[in-house]
């Protein structure tokens, strides 16, 4: 692919000036929010068209003694200007490798994260983020639709990996990362097409990055389910990840940008492969100069101890988070005493729950939102200036997207508070799924408009509100299970005629996977969940249960009738 340079963006700490960093530009406001039933956000700005790299290293004069990273677990700490230093030294490696086009990365959330993201993208590299709790079946299967020719693996997934190579031969190194600093480098059973990650990096730093068309060419390719069937590369440029860092930060408190001695400091547990730990979390405490303290899971101990150690000024987190720092006895109001806001994605948070956590915090401000891996992270947030407080909702559309309500069966616009399914437009949207045209083609509109799968609708002030979902996809825990996958899985197990996924609603996890089973012969629903057990991950696991029944509802074209079983 021929890749041209486009930047805009000087380097002022490489020759000695000092400039003032300053939040993005507004182009344009919207007094009137629905033009010909077409929402706006309250804004748009200037996003310009830089690489990645250029704007989280963007002053980095002012944030490059400060710490970026910080291991929860060892208190191992890179600066932003080590951690730059680190990246530019893996982009020269990687640059000299002419043969790898895309690598993947099997890790926890740990300090060389985010290293490898920006040296990979510095090299014109695409990256594809795997979930490390994935079997060695679920692995090699990405790593062959992603085209994968390097793969960065946790040490303590060795075992693991051995077992994928033998399902995926095509890779041509993996490359071991210490993540949880177990210093156990020596116990690694290498071979020649494996390596430890200190010894991958170059001895110097790449002096110039890689010709690199930042709207065309593919930066990340995150594994999403989309609005039905089995997980799929969602191509996100690395334009798509600068719209979605300043469109976030340009309210001016998502972020607090460092300076001298004042940081912003988070704990980083939400996982940084999925879109809402990278493009989110990650790259905009880059950006910003903050700290981040890496957690590769969430341990209730471990993650008040960070509390009372590092005192966060703000944190990312999903509902069932939120829901123990509400609820745990082990969590006073001293612990969350630091914060100034929160965020919570993902999953729909409740009044309930949000009025719940305000009595232990009710000075922190708690912001919720609303986005998919295809809008690269988030496409709605609380936005202070334009809006009162909205519980319920999603809150207000980021600048630069536009939203419109379809109705999903006859094609109809509708209007303001009429309910239908929610489509977007925008920089910040998925170009497509990587090699699968048809799942491209029935994402989008003929008119380009994405189908988000969503059903909600908007007021005339522009707060929007979702009521429903189309798509087929089950969320634990935040994140995506695709019932198609599991109904394949079950289906080569012998005994099972027929069968059909759904969600259950769970308190704690928001859905759990329920599996109905046309069956024959004596198969039960211990023989169901061990074969489960075999072939998927820890949140793709019948946790909602077992139903053995005589037929599964299908339509005349034999389409599963998912909503005759929800409830049963």
């Amino acid at each position: 692919m021929k890749r041209i340079l486009v930047s805009s963006v000087s380097y002022p700490w490489r020759c000695g000036k000092r400039t003032l960093v300053t939040l993005p530009r507004i182009t344009k406001i919207f007094d009137e929010r629905v033009l010909d039933n077409t929402l706006h956000p309250p804004y748009d700005i200037h996003v310009p068209k830089i690489t990645y790299t250029d704007m989280v290293w963007e002053g980095m004069e002012t944030k490059g003694h400060l710490p970026a990273m910080t291991c929860g677990l060892s208190g191992r700490t890179l600066s932003h200007g080590e951690l730059q230093e680190e990246a530019l030294r893996l982009s020269k490696t990687l640059q000299g490798l002419n043969h790898v086009k895309t690598i993947g990365i099997l890790l926890p959330n740990c300090v060389e994260y985010p290293a490898i993201i920006c040296g990979s993208l510095h090299a014109g590299v695409t990256v594809t983020t795997l979930n490390p709790a994935y079997t060695p079946s679920e692995i090699a299967h990405q790593l062959e639709a992603a085209r994968v020719d390097i793969l960065f693996a946790a040490n303590s997934l060795q075992e693991k990996v051995l077992s994928t190579v033998s399902l995926y031969s095509k890779l041509s190194m993996v490359v071991f990362v210490d993540a949880e600093s177990q210093l156990n480098t020596g116990a690694l059973k290498l071979d020649e097409k494996s390596v430890p990650y200190s010894q991958f990096l170059s001895v110097s730093p790449a002096r110039s990055g890689a010709r690199i068309d930042t709207v065309k060419d593919t930066a990340i390719m995150p594994f999403s389910s989309g609005t039905t069937g089995p997980p799929k590369g969602v191509e996100l440029s690395q334009h798509n990840l600068v719209v979605q860092c300043l469109t976030m930060a340009v309210d001016g408190e998502s972020f607090y940008r460092a300076f001298g001695k004042l940081q912003d400091v988070t704990v980083a547990v939400l996982p940084m492969y999925h879109i809402f730990g990278l493009a989110v979390t990650m790259t905009g405490a880059l950006w910003a100069g903050s700290r981040q303290v890496t957690l590769p899971r969430f341990d209730s101990d471990l993650y008040i101890r960070c509390l009372e150690k590092y005192s966060p000024t703000y944190l990312h987190m999903v509902p069932p988070i939120v829901g123990f720092l509400a609820s745990s006895p082990k969590v006073s109001a001293e612990h969350l005493s630091s914060l100034r806001q929160v965020n919570c994605g993902a999953a729909p948070c409740g009044l309930t729950l949000i009025e719940k956590f305000a009595l232990k915090a009710p000075r922190v401000l708690f912001r919720e939102g609303w986005g998919m891996t295809e809008t690269t992270g988030a496409a709605t947030a609380f936005h202070r200036s334009y809006q009162e407080s909205a519980p319920g909702s999603v809150n207000t559309l980021l600048p630069n997207l536009r939203m419109r309500i379809v109705d999903s069966d006859t094609d109809e616009i509708l209007g303001v508070d009429q309910t239908g399914e929610l489509q977007v437009k925008g920089e910040g949207i998925t170009k497509g799924y990587f090699n699968n045209e048809e799942a491209t083609r029935k994402t989008f509109s003929q008119d380009g408009w994405m189908k988000t799968g969503d059903v909600g609708y908007f007021n005339k002030d522009g707060i929007i509100y979702i009521s429903d979902r189309i798509k087929e996809l089950i969320k634990v825990n935040g994140l995506q299970v695709a019932p198609a996958e599991l109904e394949n899985t079950l289906r080569q197990l012998d005994g099972v005629e027929d069968v059909a996924v759904v969600g259950v609603q769970d308190g704690r996890a928001g859905q759990l996977p329920r599996a109905f089973i046309v069956r024959s012969g004596s198969l039960t629903e211990a023989d169901v969940k061990q074969w489960m057990s075999l072939k998927l991950s820890a949140h793709k696991q019948l946790n909602g249960g077992v139903v053995f029944v005589d037929s599964i509802p299908k339509s005349a074209a034999g389409k599963i009738l998912r909503k005759d079983l929800v409830g049963k």
